[in-house]
C-alpha cells in the first residue's frame, strides 16, 4: 500500500487522472 501512495505523490498528474490512475494501478498490481 505505501508504494502506491509513494507513486501517487510522485505522479500527481496521474493521480488526477481517472482512467489514467486506474491503469496506473493494474500496471502496478
Amino acid at each position: 500500500m505505501s508504494g502506491l501512495k509513494i507513486t501517487l505523490l510522485q505522479q500527481p498528474l496521474v493521480w488526477m487522472d481517472g482512467p489514467a490512475n486506474l491503469r496506473h494501478f493494474d500496471r502496478q498490481l
